[in-house]
């Protein structure tokens, strides 16, 4: 066989296993992907590949799921920061923070929460947003800190219109009012009699 013949055939062999390792896509384990570069403000940065609701279907859902608190799957990869920013339109509902420390191993997370800032009625389109901490300095900056990207694609799950109503908080407390309203009337009147 000659130099060149053995050269293309293990060309094509190392290939080949190329190709079978990416069809490993749900293995977890050693990358030789460092994480996300620290980028500019106006570059995109691929940091996580894929953003998911979590617990949004099933039996379950209305006990995962609560009015002010949305759940989200999600891998990272190695010595990664990350955001995960909750948009309705363009306006943000929640941020939570997810580092992965590790310089050798992705981390899979399936239903971590995020708090929103505060509890939604009713039916709502939103949308999870992968954001790269650039600074690395744990806090959410828009004009600092920039949206993922995978394959050219935002980094997000949604956008989805959500009912938050079935989450729990509510449902009715006396067949007339429901929990949330009960929960606002119980702080109105708390404010009128301190402020009084």
């Amino acid at each position: 066989m000659s130099s060149s013949a053995r050269h293309a055939l293990a060309a094509t062999a190392i290939a080949g296993l190329l190709l079978c390792a990416g069809c490993l896509g749900g293995v977890v384990g050693p990358s030789t992907d460092a994480g996300p570069t620290p980028t500019t403000a106006n570059s995109p940065s691929a940091c996580v590949d894929d953003v998911s609701f979590w617990g949004l279907s099933g039996p379950t859902n209305e006990q995962l799921w609560s009015p002010d608190r949305v759940r989200i799957g999600y891998t990272l990869p190695p010595n990664a920061s990350v955001f995960f920013v909750v948009y309705e339109d363009d306006t943000v509902l929640g941020v939570t923070h997810a580092t992965n420390f590790d310089p050798d191993y992705a981390l899979a997370s399936d239903g971590d929460e995020i708090r929103l800032e505060t509890a939604l009625e009713g039916t709502h389109t939103i949308r999870v947003v992968a954001v790269a901490d650039v600074n690395r300095n744990g806090e959410f900056d828009p004009a600092t800190d920039v949206p993922c990207r995978s394959n050219g694609a935002l980094a997000q799950a949604g956008p989805e219109p959500i009912d938050f109503d079935p989450f729990g908080g509510n449902e009715t407390t006396d067949g007339n009012e429901t929990r949330a309203e009960a929960t606002a009337t119980a702080k109105a009147i708390v404010t009128a009699e301190t402020t009084a």
